[in-house]
């Protein structure tokens, strides 16, 4: 999951929302509800840099593993578009992509 706000606490927030979002319609029955912990713990919460690092810790696995193909990233915001425009504009550019 990824959020990008330069507050961090706003980030959590956001991501927060959208977590119980999806919690309360039962979306993640299935997985068994993980934990909003596991999901900053695991995810890329936080401002452009931080969102970068984690990306390029992610990417960094392709090296090692061969068969890894591509990662799924999902915006965590009941406002996807908005995070799209953030990560293109902020985050992307720090990827050298």
């Amino acid at each position: 999951m990824i959020n990008v706000n330069r507050n961090r606490h706003k980030a959590i927030e956001e991501a927060g929302e959208f977590y119980q979002s999806r919690i309360a319609r039962g979306f993640y029955q299935i997985q068994g509800n993980p934990a909003f912990e596991a999901w900053l713990k695991k995810g890329a919460i936080g401002s452009p840099e931080d969102v970068a690092q984690v990306i390029m810790g992610k990417l960094a696995l392709k090296a090692s593993v061969p068969a890894l193909k591509r990662f799924t990233y999902r915006f965590a915001s009941l406002n996807p578009l908005d995070q799209l425009e953030r990560f293109n504009a902020e985050v992307r550019p720090l990827l050298g992509t």
